[in-house]
């Protein structure tokens, strides 16, 4: 009978959960302009978080973001989870780590985010006025150019909006300043400054309004770029043209340039003294000290001495005072050394 009621509360506490959860993922979605189809989603998310237990110990609000966020993801709308945190007024750490364990806990395969998604959205904020859609037009097509010069990989989705976004704009003479940008995609001023400095570094940087309109891309995704092939005019049939070789990824290529540095900084005439320095008053240089350091303690390893400390060690014995036994103090009952009857092994030898 206790079983049976306590199984009975249980039931009835789990379906209050689902209830509260309902309320609140109907609130989310209402806010965030979701339909009716993304909270009746997130809702049978829950109820398997539920039947795991993952909502306890963990605050309703946090379960339910994450629960909603997952539908967005899988549907591909543009929200981020930067707007579930303002709805919610909630840490937005917070939520992004319920939202990681959620996901591997009903081991979900949730797609990348596409940075495409975010363009229109931002660029409406922007206030273009009746050039919206074509600054966001050629915004996808950067966002393309981006994908194909490696610059997506490892990058947060709106880096990269924003970056777009600006070009896009000075392209189609509006003036947006950083501040502006950064106020509307929320990142950093240096990120998007750092992923400017990026897209100006590839071959795209060179190309005019109309190449880069009549070069595909149009979705954001790269697979649909038609660029027109360098001093070569066009190549193949005009549905499609190839395209020149992507750009190398920007941290290769600031190894590279970092490399070309530091050689410069090596072939200085400073530099060039300070090895004849060294070499002049036999100081050998840092490889060679290396070499020279393990060849004097493999030596020293080697040396007799060496052995004959390690065996005497492996023999010493505690000396007592007079009138002792000569045994041991650290033998178990008074076992006698293995030196000899005297108990001095390492003076016998």
């Amino acid at each position: 009978g206790g079983m049976g009621s306590l199984s009975g509360f249980s039931r009835e506490s789990a379906e209050l959960t689902i209830s509260n959860a309902r309320r609140q993922i109907l609130h989310l979605a209402s806010t965030l302009s979701l339909s009716s189809h993304h909270s009746e989603a997130a809702l049978r998310l829950f109820r398997l978080g539920v039947e795991r237990n993952f909502h306890k110990g963990r605050k309703l609000g946090n379960v339910c973001c994450a629960s909603l966020y997952v539908v967005c993801r899988m549907e591909k709308t543009p929200h981020m989870l930067l707007d579930f945190s303002d709805v919610l007024q909630a840490n937005l750490y917070e939520l992004g780590n319920t939202f990681v364990k959620f996901v591997r806990l009903l081991s979900l395969d949730i797609p990348i985010v596409d940075p495409s998604l975010y363009i229109h959205r931002f660029a409406s904020k922007l206030e273009f006025g009746d050039k919206t859609h074509v600054v966001a037009m050629s915004a996808l097509r950067l966002v393309a150019r981006m994908k194909r010069d490696w610059m997506s990989h490892g990058r947060r989705p709106s880096g990269l909006c924003g970056a777009a976004l600006i070009i896009a704009a000075r392209m189609h003479n509006f003036f947006r300043t950083n501040v502006e940008v950064v106020r509307v995609v929320r990142i950093g001023s240096i990120t998007l400054s750092d992923r400017i400095a990026e897209m100006h570094a590839t071959t795209s940087a060179k190309l005019t309004l109309e190449q880069l309109d009549t070069g595909g891309g149009d979705d954001g995704k790269e697979d649909t770029l038609r660029i027109l092939a360098p001093r070569g005019g066009e190549r193949g049939p005009e549905s499609s043209l190839e395209a020149p070789s992507a750009a190398d990824p920007p941290a290769y290529t600031r190894l590279r340039k970092r490399e070309a540095v530091e050689k410069q900084i090596d072939e200085t005439p400073v530099a060039r003294g300070a090895r004849r320095e060294r070499s002049e008053e036999g100081v050998p240089g840092g490889d060679e000290l290396d070499k020279n350091t393990e060849a004097e303690i493999e030596e020293v390893l080697a040396s007799a001495e060496m052995r004959a400390l390690e065996q005497n060690a492996s023999e010493i014995v505690v000396s007592v005072p007079a009138g002792g036994d000569g045994r041991r103090s650290g033998g178990r009952n008074g076992e006698e050394a293995h030196g000899g009857p005297n108990g001095a092994g390492g003076e016998n030898e």
